[in-house]
């Protein structure tokens, strides 16, 4: 009997043996498929988030860029500003000489108009003074000749 009860004893363990691989088998093939599946899903995620990550890399990238090519532009605009700038206040000093020199010119002239027509002015009235004094005095004169022409010879 003990034959018989070492055989059941075997039988029992190779039985378990075998039920404890088909369990393995079973959870690894279960396991693999969700596995499988998982790497599918982890793939798809994967592959959107290096896109993700390469996507936000390109506009880091290009914002970069772009910065660095505005200020390189702003600089190159200040510079040719600068320039202009200058320019344009030279020509402004130029036309502001310009505009003194014709307005103190056309002051002269007037001022030299002005004193010309005092000259004449005074030249006419010194004349005109000076003629009536010698009218005056000829007046005088020719009546002093009348007063002696009227008086007696004897005075």
């Amino acid at each position: 009997m003990l034959n018989r009860i070492q055989t059941r004893k075997q039988k029992r363990r190779q039985s378990r043996i075998r039920i404890v691989i088909i369990v393995i088998i079973s959870v690894t093939l279960m396991g693999g498929s969700f596995t499988a599946v998982f790497a599918d899903q982890d793939i798809n995620g994967l592959l959107t988030s290096w896109f993700q990550q390469k996507k936000d890399e390109s506009i880091e990238k290009i914002d970069a860029a772009i910065l660095a090519e505005q200020q390189q532009q702003t600089k190159r605009l200040e510079e040719a500003l600068k320039v202009e700038i200058a320019k344009a206040e030279q020509r402004l000093d130029e036309k502001v000489e310009n505009e003194i020199l014709e307005r103190t010119k056309a002051l002269q002239q007037y001022s030299n108009q002005l004193i010309q027509s005092m000259k004449e002015s005074k030249t006419k009235e010194l004349d005109q003074a000076i003629l009536s004094e010698l009218d005056q005095i000829v007046q005088e004169a020719k009546a002093k000749m009348e007063n002696i022409k009227d008086t007696p010879a004897s005075e």
